[in-house]
C-alpha cells in the first residue's frame, strides 16, 4: 500500500479501530471472568470440564435456583 495514500488512510484507520475493539473485548472478558469467579453457582460448573467462564455464568443465569429441579434431567425441558 505503499505510494497510495487512501489505501494507507484506510489501513491507518482500520488498524486504530481493530486496537480499540481489542482493548474492549480484553476488559469485557476481564469482567466476565470477575463475575463468574464471584458466583458460586459458576464456580461449581466451571469445576466440570469443558464449562468455562463464559457457559457457567449464563447457565447460572439461566437456571435461576437450582433447588427448584429434583435432578438433572428435569433441567433440559425447562430450558427448552
Amino acid at each position: 500500500m505503499d505510494g497510495h495514500p487512501t489505501q494507507e488512510a484506510i489501513a491507518d484507520a482500520l488498524l486504530k479501530v481493530r486496537a480499540i475493539f481489542a482493548q474492549a473485548f480484553k476488559e469485557f472478558e476481564r469482567r466476565v471472568r470477575q463475575l463468574a469467579r464471584h458466583d458460586a453457582g459458576a464456580r461449581r460448573l466451571m469445576a466440570t470440564p469443558g464449562v468455562g467462564v463464559v457457559v457457567a455464568p449464563t447457565y447460572v443465569a439461566a437456571i435461576d435456583e437450582f433447588d427448584r429441579f429434583r435432578s438433572s434431567p428435569m433441567v433440559g425441558p425447562d430450558l427448552a
